[in-house]
């Protein structure tokens, strides 16, 4: 880049870096999915239960009328 002062260039440098790391966000996820609490941690039952309620839910939007997935019996 040419034409912008040092100031600017390190600001714009600083800002493109930002974009390349991945959210933290994502990687507080990505631990959860990978290393799920085991059984004793004090989070065990409650994950627990989650993993229960997001599997009922998946299931019953399977099964809706709505759902692409849904097929009719006759």
């Amino acid at each position: 880049m040419v034409n912008f002062g040092d100031e600017v260039l390190k600001y714009l440098t600083k800002c493109i870096s930002v974009k390349l790391c991945p959210a933290v966000t994502g990687q507080t996820a990505m631990e959860c999915v990978i290393n799920p609490p085991r059984e004793g941690e004090p989070s065990y039952q409650l994950h627990q239960q989650v993993c229960v309620l997001v599997f009922m839910l998946h299931f019953l939007v399977c099964l809706s009328p709505c759902s692409p997935q849904y097929e009719a019996s006759d």
